[in-house]
Protein backbone atom coordinates (compact mmCIF):
# COMPACT_ATOMS: atom_id res chain seq x y z
CA UNK A 1 0.00 0.00 0.00
CA UNK A 2 1.08 3.86 -0.95
CA UNK A 3 2.65 5.33 2.41
CA UNK A 4 2.65 2.17 4.58
CA UNK A 5 5.73 0.31 5.48
CA UNK A 6 5.01 -3.22 6.58
CA UNK A 7 7.75 -5.65 8.48
CA UNK A 8 8.57 -9.24 7.13
CA UNK A 9 9.98 -11.73 9.23
CA UNK A 10 11.50 -14.57 7.40
CA UNK A 11 12.27 -18.00 8.75
CA UNK A 12 9.94 -17.45 11.79
CA UNK A 13 8.31 -21.07 11.91
CA UNK A 14 10.50 -21.97 14.55
CA UNK A 15 10.84 -20.34 18.18
CA UNK A 16 14.53 -21.26 18.74
CA UNK A 17 16.47 -18.59 19.53
CA UNK A 18 18.03 -17.80 16.37
CA UNK A 19 19.45 -14.40 13.84
CA UNK A 20 16.23 -13.34 12.54
CA UNK A 21 16.94 -10.88 9.80
CA UNK A 22 13.96 -8.14 9.47
CA UNK A 23 13.68 -6.28 5.70
CA UNK A 24 11.05 -3.18 5.99
CA UNK A 25 9.19 -2.53 3.00
CA UNK A 26 10.08 0.44 0.65
CA UNK A 27 6.63 2.08 -1.01
CA UNK A 28 6.83 2.89 -4.72
CA UNK A 29 5.91 6.70 -3.79
CA UNK A 30 4.78 8.65 -0.95
CA UNK A 31 2.26 11.30 -0.63
CA UNK A 32 4.01 14.32 0.42
CA UNK A 33 6.82 13.82 -2.78
CA UNK A 34 5.83 14.53 -6.45
CA UNK A 35 7.70 12.57 -9.03
CA UNK A 36 7.60 12.08 -12.68
CA UNK A 37 5.74 8.84 -14.01
CA UNK A 38 8.30 7.57 -16.03
CA UNK A 39 11.06 8.09 -12.67
CA UNK A 40 9.01 6.02 -10.31
CA UNK A 41 11.49 4.18 -8.24
CA UNK A 42 10.07 0.75 -7.90
CA UNK A 43 9.56 -0.76 -4.48
CA UNK A 44 12.17 -2.80 -2.51
CA UNK A 45 12.88 -4.67 0.54
CA UNK A 46 15.57 -2.84 2.30
CA UNK A 47 17.56 -4.97 5.65
CA UNK A 48 16.00 -2.70 8.61
CA UNK A 49 17.96 -4.64 11.62
CA UNK A 50 19.43 -7.81 12.86
CA UNK A 51 18.36 -9.38 16.38
CA UNK A 52 18.72 -12.72 18.38
CA UNK A 53 15.59 -13.32 20.69
CA UNK A 54 16.82 -14.22 23.97
CA UNK A 55 13.83 -16.68 24.46
CA UNK A 56 11.03 -17.82 22.96
CA UNK A 57 8.37 -15.26 22.53
CA UNK A 58 4.15 -16.26 23.30
CA UNK A 59 1.17 -14.54 22.40
CA UNK A 60 2.40 -12.28 19.11
CA UNK A 61 1.33 -13.25 15.37
CA UNK A 62 4.37 -14.71 13.33
CA UNK A 63 3.83 -14.18 9.55
CA UNK A 64 5.59 -16.30 6.52
CA UNK A 65 7.32 -14.16 4.01
CA UNK A 66 6.38 -13.96 0.66
CA UNK A 67 5.84 -17.20 -1.41
CA UNK A 68 3.66 -15.94 -4.27
CA UNK A 69 1.99 -13.41 -6.27
CA UNK A 70 -0.27 -11.11 -4.15
CA UNK A 71 -3.87 -11.94 -3.66
CA UNK A 72 -6.96 -10.59 -1.86
CA UNK A 73 -7.35 -12.62 1.16
CA UNK A 74 -10.87 -14.50 1.51
CA UNK A 75 -12.15 -14.13 4.80
CA UNK A 76 -11.58 -12.20 7.81
CA UNK A 77 -8.04 -11.63 8.03
CA UNK A 78 -7.65 -8.84 5.26
CA UNK A 79 -8.87 -5.44 5.94
CA UNK A 80 -11.86 -4.54 4.61
CA UNK A 81 -12.81 -8.12 2.93
CA UNK A 82 -16.48 -9.56 4.06
CA UNK A 83 -16.27 -13.22 5.62
CA UNK A 84 -18.24 -15.34 3.33
CA UNK A 85 -21.98 -15.85 3.30
CA UNK A 86 -21.85 -19.64 3.41
CA UNK A 87 -19.62 -19.59 6.46
CA UNK A 88 -16.94 -21.30 5.00
CA UNK A 89 -14.53 -18.06 5.66
CA UNK A 90 -11.03 -19.73 7.09
CA UNK A 91 -10.02 -19.00 10.34
CA UNK A 92 -7.21 -17.14 11.67
CA UNK A 93 -4.05 -19.39 11.82
CA UNK A 94 -5.52 -22.49 10.33
CA UNK A 95 -3.91 -21.76 6.68
CA UNK A 96 -7.13 -23.40 4.78
CA UNK A 97 -7.77 -20.99 2.10
CA UNK A 98 -5.80 -18.40 2.51
CA UNK A 99 -2.67 -16.95 0.04
CA UNK A 100 0.56 -18.16 0.82
CA UNK A 101 1.37 -14.74 1.71
CA UNK A 102 -1.15 -14.13 4.96
CA UNK A 103 -0.86 -17.39 6.39
CA UNK A 104 0.10 -16.97 10.15
CA UNK A 105 0.04 -18.56 13.05
CA UNK A 106 -0.70 -17.97 16.86
CA UNK A 107 2.02 -18.49 18.92
CA UNK A 108 0.10 -20.39 22.39
CA UNK A 109 -0.46 -17.62 25.36
CA UNK A 110 0.36 -19.23 29.04
CA UNK A 111 -2.78 -19.81 30.49
CA UNK A 112 -3.39 -19.30 33.85
CA UNK A 113 -3.34 -21.97 35.81
CA UNK A 114 -6.99 -23.40 36.67
CA UNK A 115 -6.58 -23.18 40.28
CA UNK A 116 -5.41 -19.89 40.69
CA UNK A 117 -8.71 -18.30 41.60
CA UNK A 118 -9.60 -20.47 44.41
CA UNK A 119 -6.16 -19.72 45.35
CA UNK A 120 -6.70 -15.99 45.19
CA UNK A 121 -9.92 -16.49 47.43
CA UNK A 122 -8.28 -18.37 50.31
CA UNK A 123 -5.44 -15.62 50.46
CA UNK A 124 -8.54 -12.42 50.23
CA UNK A 125 -9.67 -14.66 53.36
CA UNK A 126 -5.99 -14.40 54.94
CA UNK A 127 -6.19 -11.13 54.07
CA UNK A 128 -9.00 -9.83 55.75
CA UNK A 129 -7.93 -11.87 58.68
CA UNK A 130 -4.98 -9.53 58.88
CA UNK A 131 -6.70 -6.35 58.94
CA UNK A 132 -9.06 -7.56 61.69
CA UNK A 133 -5.76 -8.10 63.43
CA UNK A 134 -4.37 -4.55 62.62
CA UNK A 135 -7.84 -2.70 63.32
CA UNK A 136 -8.78 -4.68 66.55
CA UNK A 137 -5.60 -5.23 67.95
CA UNK A 138 -2.57 -2.90 66.48
CA UNK A 139 -4.17 0.00 67.35
CA UNK A 140 -7.43 0.86 64.61
CA UNK A 141 -5.35 0.71 61.29
CA UNK A 142 -5.43 -1.19 58.15
CA UNK A 143 -2.31 -3.47 56.99
CA UNK A 144 -3.77 -4.37 53.89
CA UNK A 145 -6.68 -2.37 52.89
CA UNK A 146 -5.13 1.13 52.22
CA UNK A 147 -8.03 2.93 51.22
CA UNK A 148 -9.17 3.13 54.66
CA UNK A 149 -5.66 4.59 56.16
CA UNK A 150 -5.70 7.03 53.52
CA UNK A 151 -9.18 8.05 54.97
CA UNK A 152 -7.60 7.71 58.93
CA UNK A 153 -4.78 9.68 57.97
CA UNK A 154 -6.51 12.64 56.67
CA UNK A 155 -8.63 12.28 59.84
CA UNK A 156 -6.23 12.52 61.78
CA UNK A 157 -4.51 15.07 60.38
CA UNK A 158 -8.05 17.12 60.51
CA UNK A 159 -8.37 15.86 64.54
CA UNK A 160 -7.15 18.05 67.69
CA UNK A 161 -5.56 15.04 68.61
CA UNK A 162 -3.02 13.60 66.19
CA UNK A 163 -2.42 9.57 68.06
CA UNK A 164 -4.06 7.86 65.05
CA UNK A 165 -1.69 9.81 62.57
CA UNK A 166 1.65 7.58 63.02
CA UNK A 167 0.01 4.13 62.64
CA UNK A 168 -1.63 5.15 59.66
CA UNK A 169 1.00 6.31 57.82
CA UNK A 170 3.81 3.85 59.01
CA UNK A 171 0.72 1.21 57.62
CA UNK A 172 0.46 3.36 54.36
CA UNK A 173 4.30 4.00 53.64
CA UNK A 174 5.25 0.42 54.23
CA UNK A 175 2.87 -0.81 52.22
CA UNK A 176 4.07 1.48 49.02
CA UNK A 177 7.78 0.28 49.84
CA UNK A 178 6.42 -2.76 49.24
CA UNK A 179 4.85 -2.77 46.31
CA UNK A 180 7.47 -0.81 45.13
CA UNK A 181 10.05 -3.66 45.73
CA UNK A 182 6.99 -6.58 44.44
CA UNK A 183 6.58 -4.41 41.14
CA UNK A 184 10.36 -4.36 40.48
CA UNK A 185 10.68 -7.92 40.85
CA UNK A 186 7.67 -8.72 39.03
CA UNK A 187 9.07 -7.26 36.02
CA UNK A 188 11.53 -10.18 35.27
CA UNK A 189 8.55 -12.90 35.38
CA UNK A 190 8.03 -13.65 31.51
CA UNK A 191 5.09 -15.84 31.32
CA UNK A 192 2.47 -17.09 33.82
CA UNK A 193 4.01 -19.57 35.31
CA UNK A 194 7.10 -17.35 36.65
CA UNK A 195 4.41 -15.04 38.06
CA UNK A 196 3.04 -18.10 39.62
CA UNK A 197 6.26 -18.72 41.07
CA UNK A 198 7.04 -15.77 42.11
CA UNK A 199 3.50 -15.16 43.71
CA UNK A 200 4.09 -18.75 45.64
CA UNK A 201 7.88 -16.90 47.36
CA UNK A 202 6.25 -13.41 47.95
CA UNK A 203 3.37 -15.44 49.91
CA UNK A 204 5.87 -17.79 51.50
CA UNK A 205 7.75 -14.07 52.87
CA UNK A 206 4.81 -12.76 54.33
CA UNK A 207 3.82 -16.35 56.19
CA UNK A 208 7.59 -16.21 57.39
CA UNK A 209 6.61 -12.19 58.19
CA UNK A 210 3.66 -13.29 59.95
CA UNK A 211 4.78 -15.80 61.75
CA UNK A 212 7.57 -13.67 63.20
CA UNK A 213 4.74 -11.29 64.26
CA UNK A 214 3.27 -14.33 65.94
CA UNK A 215 6.77 -15.06 67.88
CA UNK A 216 6.97 -11.07 68.87
CA UNK A 217 3.58 -10.64 70.13
CA UNK A 218 4.38 -14.07 72.61
CA UNK A 219 7.65 -12.24 73.89
CA UNK A 220 6.95 -8.96 74.12
CA UNK A 221 3.24 -8.66 73.52
CA UNK A 222 1.53 -5.94 71.87
CA UNK A 223 1.24 -3.47 75.20
CA UNK A 224 5.25 -2.22 74.67
CA UNK A 225 5.44 1.71 72.88
CA UNK A 226 7.44 0.28 70.21
CA UNK A 227 5.48 -3.25 69.54
CA UNK A 228 2.33 -2.20 67.37
CA UNK A 229 4.54 0.19 64.98
CA UNK A 230 6.57 -2.46 64.67
CA UNK A 231 4.07 -5.09 63.87
CA UNK A 232 2.30 -2.57 61.43
CA UNK A 233 5.74 -1.95 59.13
CA UNK A 234 6.54 -5.69 59.00
CA UNK A 235 2.60 -6.58 58.21
CA UNK A 236 1.80 -3.97 55.40
CA UNK A 237 5.36 -4.27 53.58
CA UNK A 238 4.59 -8.01 53.15
CA UNK A 239 0.96 -7.09 52.44
CA UNK A 240 2.35 -4.43 50.17
CA UNK A 241 4.36 -7.00 47.95
CA UNK A 242 1.95 -9.41 47.20
CA UNK A 243 -0.72 -7.16 45.85
CA UNK A 244 2.04 -6.02 43.65
CA UNK A 245 2.46 -9.28 42.67
CA UNK A 246 -1.39 -10.44 42.36
CA UNK A 247 -1.63 -7.52 40.33
CA UNK A 248 0.79 -9.28 37.46
CA UNK A 249 -1.01 -12.00 37.79
CA UNK A 250 -3.87 -10.23 35.85
CA UNK A 251 -6.65 -12.22 37.44
CA UNK A 252 -9.92 -9.70 36.95
CA UNK A 253 -11.87 -8.91 40.39
CA UNK A 254 -9.23 -10.81 42.58
CA UNK A 255 -7.34 -7.87 43.78
CA UNK A 256 -6.93 -10.03 47.68
CA UNK A 257 -6.85 -6.49 49.35
CA UNK A 258 -10.04 -4.34 48.00
CA UNK A 259 -13.64 -4.56 46.75
CA UNK A 260 -14.46 -1.46 46.21
CA UNK A 261 -13.93 -1.86 42.13
CA UNK A 262 -15.20 -5.37 42.46
CA UNK A 263 -18.56 -4.49 44.10
CA UNK A 264 -18.92 -1.12 41.62
CA UNK A 265 -18.74 -3.98 38.88
CA UNK A 266 -20.92 -6.71 40.42
CA UNK A 267 -23.67 -3.75 40.98
CA UNK A 268 -23.28 -2.31 37.45
CA UNK A 269 -22.28 -4.76 35.08
CA UNK A 270 -25.39 -6.85 36.56
CA UNK A 271 -26.23 -8.19 33.44
CA UNK A 272 -22.88 -9.58 32.47
CA UNK A 273 -21.64 -13.38 32.44
CA UNK A 274 -22.73 -15.46 35.79
CA UNK A 275 -19.41 -17.13 35.91
CA UNK A 276 -17.49 -13.28 36.49
CA UNK A 277 -20.62 -12.45 38.60
CA UNK A 278 -20.09 -15.47 40.79
CA UNK A 279 -16.09 -14.69 41.02
CA UNK A 280 -17.29 -10.88 42.30
CA UNK A 281 -19.64 -11.82 44.77
CA UNK A 282 -16.78 -14.75 46.14
CA UNK A 283 -14.04 -12.40 45.97
CA UNK A 284 -16.41 -10.01 48.71
CA UNK A 285 -17.66 -12.86 49.99
CA UNK A 286 -14.11 -14.01 51.20
CA UNK A 287 -13.33 -10.69 52.41
CA UNK A 288 -16.17 -10.24 54.53
CA UNK A 289 -15.56 -14.15 56.32
CA UNK A 290 -11.80 -12.89 56.67
CA UNK A 291 -12.69 -10.19 59.04
CA UNK A 292 -15.24 -11.67 60.52
CA UNK A 293 -12.98 -14.90 60.74
CA UNK A 294 -9.95 -13.30 62.35
CA UNK A 295 -12.41 -10.55 64.52
CA UNK A 296 -13.72 -13.99 66.08
CA UNK A 297 -10.51 -15.43 67.19
CA UNK A 298 -9.75 -11.64 68.84
CA UNK A 299 -12.22 -11.74 71.13
CA UNK A 300 -12.91 -15.92 71.48
CA UNK A 301 -9.06 -16.69 71.73
CA UNK A 302 -5.97 -14.35 71.58
CA UNK A 303 -4.00 -12.53 68.30
CA UNK A 304 -1.50 -14.52 68.66
CA UNK A 305 -3.68 -17.63 67.88
CA UNK A 306 -5.20 -15.68 64.98
CA UNK A 307 -1.26 -14.62 63.70
CA UNK A 308 -0.46 -18.57 63.76
CA UNK A 309 -3.34 -19.94 61.98
CA UNK A 310 -3.19 -17.21 59.40
CA UNK A 311 0.95 -17.74 59.23
CA UNK A 312 -0.03 -21.64 58.48
CA UNK A 313 -2.89 -20.76 55.41
CA UNK A 314 -0.62 -18.89 53.97
CA UNK A 315 2.35 -21.50 53.76
CA UNK A 316 -0.24 -23.66 52.41
CA UNK A 317 -1.22 -21.18 49.50
CA UNK A 318 2.55 -20.49 48.78
CA UNK A 319 2.81 -24.33 48.62
CA UNK A 320 -0.01 -24.62 46.64
CA UNK A 321 1.01 -21.29 44.28
CA UNK A 322 4.19 -23.31 43.66
CA UNK A 323 2.33 -26.57 43.11
CA UNK A 324 0.22 -24.77 40.37
CA UNK A 325 2.91 -23.05 38.60
CA UNK A 326 4.96 -26.47 37.82
CA UNK A 327 1.85 -27.68 35.75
Amino acid sequence: MPGSNRSVVEDAKDLKPRSVRVFRYTPAHTPHRLVPPGRLPRPRFHLAERYRPSRPTTGITAFRAPTGPRRPSAGPIGPGVPPDPGGNSPKPGDGGGEPAHCQYRRMPHARAPDSLPLLLLAVTVLTGMLDAAGYLALGEVFVANMTGNVVFLGLSLGAPSREALLPSFLALAAFCCGALLGGRVGRRAAGQADRCRLLAGCIAIEAGAVAAVAILVHVFGVHRPWAPPLLIVMLALTVGGQNAVVLRMRVQDLTTTVVTVTITRLMGEAGSLPSQQAWRAGSVAALVCGAFAGGLLIARTSLETLLWLTGTGLGLCSVAAYLASRR
